[in-house]
């Protein structure tokens, strides 16, 4: 079965264009410890006293952005994947940037990419209007995933724009991918908050046959998103920034056919190979079996996506 990353960020060119590649080149090779330092880090966040936490996660976006400059362009995720030897990914943007006909373009020409769209609020007319042609445009051209993501919106999930974007995708019998974690970042979230994933339980009630993929696997919340997993058998957890430990809590928890590899590229820089290295690391420590990870890393999402309608 092929290795699919359920989630990398396609950025503009023109960030990855800000510096010539030499500099580009050697930025990438210099910061390569500080990335590994930086993912050693990273999940020990969440057990810092409230106070501390915020300080560190505002003060650690500055981080990604900076690394975005050496590594975050289409040709850089290409060599990731090659690298990596991961055979599809699920690629990801904000609209205001990276318009999603740029997310069907790339996949159209090459279909180790795979679309997943999300809906920018339009400045005024019918938005239920606006929805629905969105996702009926991106249903014929193949996508089969819808993207939320109320934090960097600024939207509550309760909302309207929200619910008739859920109820769109159900009827085609999408993917609901959620972007979950409150990580008090506000130089990129809008409303942080706005991610707390008990936020969407009222979602896996309502729409209990829509498959939703819960991102980064909470963030800080994991064993919350585990919680409401063993809840709703409707509920995916995607492992991006989750150790070992916790990625094999998952499969503890709600078994290994509902977790699913994802990486977050580029975000710190080395996503892929890090992600892939925990779920080795796993099944090294006796933690799950590798018929367990050949589930996550693949087998899941092909199974996930074939389901849509979009087989692998």
């Amino acid at each position: 079965m092929p290795v699919i990353d359920f989630q990398t960020l396609i950025l503009p060119e023109t960030v990855s264009e800000a510096l010539p590649e030499a500099a580009r080149q050697w930025g990438k090779f210099w910061a390569r410890p500080i990335s590994r330092a930086l993912h050693e880090g990273q999940p020990w966040i969440r057990f810092l006293p409230p106070i501390g936490r915020s300080i560190v996660e505002e003060l650690s976006s500055i981080a990604p952005l900076t690394h975005a400059l050496f590594e975050s362009s289409l040709a850089d995720l290409r060599d990731s994947a090659e690298k990596h030897r991961i055979d599809r990914c699920v690629i990801l943007s904000d609209p205001s940037r990276v318009p999603n006909a740029r997310l069907f373009e790339i996949a159209e020409r090459d279909p180790a990419f795979i679309p997943a769209i999300r809906i920018a609020k339009p400045a005024a007319g019918d938005a239920k209007a606006h929805i629905e042609k969105e996702i009926e445009e991106a249903h014929a051209r193949g996508a089969r995933i819808l993207q939320v993501h109320p934090a960097s919106d600024g939207i509550d999930p309760g909302d309207a724009f929200y619910l008739d974007q859920v109820e769109a995708a159900a009827k085609r019998g999408w993917i609901v991918l959620i972007q979950t974690g409150a990580p008090k970042v506000h130089l990129v979230y809008r409303r942080p908050e706005f991610s707390e994933i008990d936020r969407f339980e009222p979602w896996f009630q309502r729409w209990s046959k829509v498959p939703f993929v819960i991102s980064r696997m909470g963030f800080n919340s994991p064993e919350r998103a585990m919680d409401l997993a063993e809840s709703y058998a409707n509920l995916y957890l995607e492992t991006s920034w989750q150790p070992a430990e916790t990625i094999a809590e998952a499969v503890r928890r709600i078994g290994s056919d509902r977790v699913i590899f994802g990486s977050d590229w580029p975000i710190l820089g080395n996503n892929q190979r890090v992600g892939l290295h925990r779920i080795r690391d796993a099944v090294a420590s006796q933690m799950f079996t590798e018929a367990d990870a050949a589930k996550i890393r693949g087998e899941n999402a092909a199974a996930l996506l074939a389901a849509a309608g979009r087989p692998i």
